[in-house]
This record gives structure tokens, sequence and C-alpha cells, in this order.
């Protein structure tokens, strides 16, 4: 419940990678969360309400994601087809697919700029930044997340949300960091003034950071251990494909070879050695959380 809960409401950390591409996006940005983030939340809350209202009740614990059509497991399409027949039905399947495929779009476009970013780091292949004739669509990572997520579409739902919040969760946990980071590189006093920042002052940002890292962390040791393992592999795999492509590549050090020295002894940047040692601590650390709190609960 927690992961589903926690996928439901992620992915706005992909503005970023489009934030570039915005008109004032440091005002827009700010302006379009306070009207979204207030709708998104109802467009769950009030559905939900609504129809478990129109159950007797007591009726809830048969709610489910299992279903929707069946008379054994409450969902959407049964108080659908109850209260307004057949037509309701297929209402509410064009109304599901529509909406589906518009978040799909947004994660294929912010995804593929990722891809992008990495490759104008010099951390990736630069065919990737192939773009469409209108020079506007990198198509080559929107075929690439494209093919990934029908391979994966194959795969059990809960599952692939399992293991896909692992790695959501992980980054919820550094974004704190990050965050701290950055309020001492750009402070706020040197900021336009009229430009969106976390409130509170510097115990404001630590606040909302550890409650962020906590919650998370918490999330992360109810997973499942065996979609821990999996992600837990996807995660290394991550590390081995930093290392490959930053020999092959040559990464930032390409573009600034003074503010991006080179370790000779290892071919990476200064500091990546102990950046890695940090992250198999984390991750082992995590692993012997997720063991116990699965030994204690499950």
């Amino acid at each position: 419940s927690i992961s589903l809960g926690i996928w439901m409401y992620c992915g706005y950390e992909c503005i970023a990678a489009m934030s570039g591409e915005y008109e004032d996006s440091s005002h827009n940005v700010a302006r379009g969360f306070r009207i979204a983030l207030p709708l998104i939340a109802l467009s769950y809350i009030l559905p939900t309400l609504a129809c478990l209202a129109a159950y007797p009740a007591g009726s809830w614990t048969q709610w489910g994601i299992d279903g929707g059509f069946s008379a054994d497991v409450l969902g959407y399409g049964t108080i659908f087809s109850m209260v307004l027949g057949h037509s309701g039905v297929v209402l509410f399947l064009v109304i599901a697919i529509m909406s589906q495929c518009t978040i799909y779009n947004t994660y294929l476009a912010s995804g593929s700029r990722s891809f992008w970013v990495l490759s104008e780091d010099n951390l990736f292949p630069k065919f990737i930044r192939k773009v469409d004739k209108g020079g506007r669509s990198p198509y080559v990572g929107v075929l690439t997340i494209a093919v990934s997520s029908l391979i994966f579409s194959q795969f059990d739902f809960v599952a692939i949300i399992e293991m896909n919040i692992v790695f959501i969760l992980a980054r919820y946990m550094f974004l704190g960091f990050i965050v701290m980071k950055l309020r001492k590189m750009y402070p706020v006093a040197e900021r336009p003034a009229d430009m969106f920042v976390i409130g509170g002052g510097k115990v404001g940002v630590v606040v909302y950071s550890v409650l962020a890292c906590g919650i998370a962390t918490f999330a992360l040791c109810l997973s499942p251990l065996e979609n821990f393992l999996a992600t837990m592999l996807f995660l290394a795999s991550g590390v081995v494909a930093y290392v490959i492509f930053k020999r092959v590549y040559g990464g930032l050090t390409v573009d600034d070879p003074d503010g991006h020295p080179v370790d000779e002894r290892t071919g990476l940047a200064l500091g990546d050695k102990r950046r890695i040692g940090l992250f198999a601590l984390i991750v082992a650390g995590l692993f012997l959380l997720n063991l116990l709190m699965n030994v204690l609960f499950f």
C-alpha cells in the first residue's frame, strides 16, 4: 500500500529534466505545482470515496487492484457497471486508457531527455541525441523507453511497482541531500526575489529533507526481499555502466579537464572510488534493514 501510494504521487522530479524548455520556468513550474497538486490529490480521493460510498457499509474490504469487473473484487469497473451499466464500463475504459497514455507520454518526454543529458555530459553514446526532422524530439531515446516498456509490461503489475518504487525511493533519499547542497551553492539571497524557494530557511530545508529521507528509507525496508534484490542488481548495473562509459567517453573531463580532473589510477573522476564505496555501504545497510523488516513482519 505504501509503495503504491508513493508511486501514485511520485514523478514530479521529471519536470527538472525538461525545465530548460519552459518559458520562465522558475515561476511557471512553481505556479503549476500549486494548481496541479491539489487537483491530482482530489482526482484520486474523490472518485474512490464516491465508489466506496455506492456500496453497502463494510464492503470496502473487498476493494482491490486484482480486478475491477469481478463480483469478488470491487474496483472502479464494478461500480461504473452497477451505476451506469455497460455504457459506464465503456466510458471508464476510455477515460482510463486516455489518462494512462497521457502519463506515459510525460515519462517518454522526460526520460528521453535524461538520456540526452547523460550523452551531453559524455557519459552515454552520442546517437541517443538524434532528433526528428523538426529538431524537437529525441526519437532514439523515446524508442528506447518504448521498447523497455513493452518488455517490462509483461510482468505482474504489483511486482513491477515494487521494483520500480525502490529506484524512486532511493532517488528521493538522495534528493534531500542534493537540495541542502544546492542551498549552499545558490544562497536564497542571491536568487530573484520572486523565485520560489523552500520555506523555513535552513531549518526548513533540513526538516523537509530529513522527513523525505526517513519516509523513503522506511518504505524501502518494507519492500519484499525478492523485489529488493532485483532492484539492487539494477542499481549495481548503473554503477558498472558509469565506470564503462566514463572510461570510453571521458565524462565531464572532456569539456572541462581542469574542473573535472581524472584519477590516473582508476581512469574515473577524483573521488569516484569514495562515492562508489559509500553507495555500496548505503545499499548494504538498506539490504540489512530490509532483511530485518521482512523477518519481523513477513
